[in-house]
């Protein structure tokens, strides 16, 4: 018969001091390092000047994460030791208090050890606010933010270790199991979103994944703290996730038999989630992992195949405690059933989301780019949308010659060019794809959006500034000469933007597709914010007017060079993991080598030569007055007639 007890007991109190305690004074010790002596040590002899910190959590922040992860799992685990040891489990359940009871005396105190060292933390860190001025370096409110923070993932991260204690008889399981539950969210999003790809024709996992997905995991916001701002939305669910993990912890103790120690998992009821979805995130991954590699689908199959095997070993393992292991292969079997029919009703593509696209008098615009980065910007910014119908009618097209095509099925994932749409409807909706594609065998209609007014006007941020509002141009030049120029006089300003935004609008769709390096580098500083181009070889408003108002010395030219020497790259043992000085010994030992040494010829290998090794040619400047050598690369189709004719 249970007698009637207060919710504390003394002796309770006591076995759980002595069981967890020094948990709590490591965590003080660990952090007084880390943080108070610290900033002691750096502000008391005036090094901190030196240093910039956005917050408190700059401060040795990977030691402060790992122990904000740490700490509070490692603590349950100790904390409810009893519940996996048989003689300590049969002795907690023997004393006369309700089961209520040792939970919340267990819980309870078990956070107050834990946020104690946190808080008197932050009481050293304000009594040394004064007396080192840490105002210069943050402002007084960022401890308290900071100790707010530290309270809320340490309290996350400790319920949740509570919790699974509550279904584990297995510490290292526990503690396991703990930090799989943190992140198991987010991480079966990014397997399942990245292995769709093999199977959706056009679904773009980069899309799905960065649409700030990553507050499902504490555990990743965690490890960001430091410059991730956590919203108001984000701390109402954190708090509502402990209330519900706290009271799911205490019903599932209420329901746990005292018996069951030493297991894996203590609920039956548990084992076979446990068992297919061990299998199901080892398979996802086998097949990510084998898919990233190979580029091939048959690859991926082959990494289902393994993934599946071995996650199924290994859960099995962990529930029969040995590497000894009874297969129990109906199970396995039926498994494999269901994921067959999941992949052929996949193919099958019932909800038509592959052949989906938006009729012309339903779409309101389209963003078109090569690849998602070129959608993703931050938050302050607008992807940019084409309105003309014309212009929709181009990308619709390239979309509809892209699915008639297939060859997004067959391309390696690896390689290839990437082309992402995203239709903006009329209903506000939004349609997005993505594939891998050969842009090569598109170029037509690469032609038609690339080269319309509407599309150079949306992609070069030069025709969104406010021309009054420039304040500097600086041009430099990309090699390792040093030249630099500045435009400062108003209406050369404004005269040089305007022969840039000609050069730009009557640009060609090939101009656009050259790799070869650039004359220089344009950076146009204004009030709000820099804009960088490229000043290139066809860029003839630009070298124009730089030509008539002398600035056009900035740019690399033959006057610069000595002399070059150059070999076809099949010709020698040449790659990119080189450093310089191997490539341009090989190439002066190289007996094919050609030298370059009149101007004119050097001045005309310059304008086509591309970034480093790239290309059917590798070339070594050699600078005058300069102890230094530029490699690059030039084309076979790009390189002079003189190069070809005496390199064969």
């Amino acid at each position: 018969m249970q007698s009637k007890t207060s919710l504390i007991n003394k002796e309770v109190i006591k076995s759980i001091f002595r069981s967890v305690g020094w948990v709590s004074i490591l965590y003080f010790l660990c952090l007084i390092f880390i943080l108070p002596l610290n900033m002691f040590i750096l502000f008391s002899n005036g090094q901190g000047q030196f240093y910039y910190y956005d917050n408190l959590f700059s401060y040795n922040f990977f030691y402060q994460a790992a122990l904000m992860i740490g700490i509070p799992v490692i603590l349950s685990m100790f904390l409810f030791r009893f519940l996996q040891v048989k003689q300590y489990s049969d002795f907690i359940h023997s004393l006369p208090i309700k089961r209520t009871s040792i939970f919340h005396q267990y819980t309870l105190l078990g956070y107050f050890i834990l946020i104690t060292p946190i808080v008197l933390i932050a009481g050293l860190i304000l009594l040394l606010y004064s007396p080192l001025e840490l105002n210069g370096y943050f402002p007084l409110t960022d401890i308290f933010e900071w100790l707010g923070l530290t309270i809320l993932f340490n309290t996350v991260f400790y319920i949740a270790g509570v919790a699974v204690a509550m279904i584990s008889g297995i510490s290292i399981v526990q503690g396991v199991l703990t930090y799989i539950a943190l992140l198991l969210p987010l991480g079966l999003l990014i397997l399942i979103s990245y292995n769709l790809q093999y199977f959706l024709f056009g679904f773009s996992a980069e899309y799905i994944l960065q649409n700030k997905l990553d507050f499902i995991s504490p555990l990743v916001v965690a490890a960001q703290i430091n410059y991730y701002s956590l919203s108001t939305i984000q701390l109402v669910l954190y708090i509502g996730l402990i209330i519900v993990l706290y009271f799911t912890a205490l019903f599932l103790y209420k329901k746990r038999n005292v018996e069951s120690v030493s297991h894996a998992l203590v609920f039956p009821i548990l084992k076979p989630f446990f068992k297919y979805g061990v299998t199901f995130c080892m398979m996802l991954l086998g097949g990510l992992y084998f898919g990233e590699m190979q580029g091939d689908r048959t690859w991926v199959m082959i990494g289902y195949i393994f993934g599946a095997i071995l996650g199924y070993l290994i859960a099995e393992m962990v529930l029969q405690k040995s590497w000894r292991i009874t297969v129990h292969l109906k199970g396995f079997i039926l498994y494999c059933a269901a994921i067959i029919c999941l992949v052929v009703l996949l193919k099958m593509d019932l909800m038509f989301f592959e052949k989906k696209m938006p009729a012309m008098n339903e779409i309101e615009s389209v963003h078109f780019s090569e690849g998602y980065y070129g959608y993703y910007l931050e938050e302050d910014q607008e992807q940019y949308f084409l309105k003309e119908r014309d212009n929709i009618h181009f990308v619709q097209q390239l979309h509809k010659s892209i699915l008639n095509n297939h060859e997004g099925r067959r391309l390696d994932s690896r390689f290839g060019d990437s082309a992402f749409f995203a239709y903006k409807l009329k209903n506000g909706k939004k349609v997005v794809r993505e594939y891998k594609i050969d842009k090569k065998n598109y170029e037509g209609m690469y032609k038609l959006i690339f080269e319309s007014e509407e599309y150079k006007i949306a992609t070069n941020d030069i025709f969104s500034i406010n021309e009054n509002e420039v304040s500097k141009i600086m041009i430099h030049s990309n090699s390792i000469v040093d030249k630099i120029t500045s435009i400062n006089k108003h209406e050369e300003k404004l005269e040089f933007i305007k022969a840039l935004k000609q050069d730009i609008l009557t640009s060609k769709y090939e101009d656009m597709q050259e790799m070869t390096n650039p004359y220089a580098s344009i950076n146009i500083i204004t009030d709000k914010d820099d804009i960088y181009l490229d000043w290139n070889y066809y860029n003839k408003e630009v070298e124009a007017w730089l030509n008539n108002h002398g600035y056009s010395d900035v740019r690399l030219t033959g006057d610069d060079i000595d002399y070059a020497l150059i070999v076809k790259k099949d010709a020698v043992e040449i790659n990119e993991r080189q450093s310089y000085e191997e490539i341009r010994d090989t190439i002066e030992k190289s007996p094919n080598k050609l030298k370059i040494e009149k101007t004119s010829d050097l001045e005309e290998t310059l304008v086509k030569t591309r970034p480093f090794v790239d290309g059917d040619y590798v070339i070594v400047y050699y600078y005058k007055d300069i102890n230094q050598v530029e490699i690059s690369g030039i084309s076979a189709k790009d390189a002079p007639e003189f190069i070809k004719n005496n390199l064969k």
